[in-house]
């Protein structure tokens, strides 16, 4: 009976222990993540878009194509959303309390461009152009974080919003290629540049392969090497796309006057290429002022295969080293 108590006694330290172990614990990454949040991905002020998605018009319903956008912030706060194409007043006002995450739910008809069906032809493709006011704006009174998710019926993906205050004049776009011959169906390569302020002069330097082909509304064509240039509002959309066969606009460079938004991805990719089937991708872009010269890339459990990595060099003949040895170097930054 002595050894029972004892074991029990001895059962209950240790859970006492472990519980106020996890409660230390707890308490430090709340604060970090608190301090993390401060300072790189909590802000005031976001400004972001969602190209077109692979969309099936035919849904199931109560399945439909959405846009999701979830906001976290660790006080209460007045969170405020606008597309000023639709409407200049705000779209959506939510209330979130502390350590809550509000959801808002955007129609693709408001929140993209413009749509594309599910048959992906590449005559549903528009060309590159300037859509005004068809970015999404989203302000708070206290910092949050936020998270823009495509749910559609058949694909989905997400991307961490970076506030205005962490974007940058400098971009070289990371987008995947496409993956057709660009025939009966294209899964386009997609750059979004969304202006934060008024009057902003945005040139881009078309980077991609030999296949890459721009068409601008006015009918011309441009190839890499070429630059495109345009004047930006703020929450004007400056959508770039690339036609032609296994066409990429990875490597594409973004040069800004004032801070911009740049999103990337594709309208439905394969990952590698020639790996059915395929699914939207979008991440938004981090500037160039932020790059760093060490990163970690850790294998995906249970993924069966290595992750696809694309590497881009800020400087000329950038030298890069995979587990302390030299594996390749960049002839240029773009």
């Amino acid at each position: 009976m002595k050894k029972l108590v004892l074991y029990i006694i001895l059962l209950s330290a240790i859970y006492l222990n472990q519980l106020l172990a996890n409660q230390t614990k707890n308490e430090l990454i709340k604060s970090n993540f608190t301090k993390l949040l401060s300072k790189n991905t909590a802000g005031t002020n976001f400004i972001f878009g969602f190209h077109p998605c692979w969309e099936d018009l035919n849904s199931i319903p109560g399945t439909g194509n959405a846009l999701k956008i979830y906001v976290y912030s660790l006080y209460e706060t007045i969170i405020k959303i606008t597309v000023p194409y639709y409407d200049k007043e705000p779209l959506m006002i939510k209330s979130a309390k502390a350590n809550e995450i509000i959801e808002f739910i955007i129609p693709p008809d408001i929140g993209m461009p413009y749509r594309r069906g599910e048959n992906a032809l590449a005559n549903s493709l528009l060309p590159t152009k300037l859509f005004n006011g068809r970015g999404i704006i989203l302000e708070s009174d206290m910092p949050v974080v936020v998270y823009g998710f495509a749910r559609f019926f058949n694909t989905s993906d997400g991307f961490l919003a970076i506030p205005v205050h962490q974007l940058g004049k400098e971009y070289v776009v990371s987008a995947y290629r496409e993956a057709t011959y660009f025939t009966l169906q294209s899964l386009t390569p997609y750059v979004s540049i969304i202006a934060t302020y008024d009057n902003t002069n945005v040139s881009f330097f078309i980077g991609g392969n030999k296949d890459t082909k721009i068409r601008t509304d006015d009918g011309k064509i441009w190839k890499p090497f070429d630059m495109l240039r345009v004047r930006l509002n703020k929450g004007d959309y400056w959508l770039i796309a690339s036609e032609g066969p296994f066409s990429d606009l990875g490597g594409s460079l973004i040069v800004a006057d004032k801070p911009i938004s740049v999103l990337s991805g594709n309208h439905c990719a394969q990952v590698p290429y020639d790996a059915p089937a395929c699914d939207y991708i979008i991440e938004q872009e981090v500037a160039t002022d932020f790059w760093g010269k060490k990163y970690y890339v850790p294998p995906i459990i249970p993924r069966k295969k290595s992750s696809v990595i694309r590497l881009f060099g800020k400087e000329p003949l950038t030298m890069f080293m995979r587990n302390g040895y030299e594996f390749w170097s960049s002839k240029s930054n773009w």
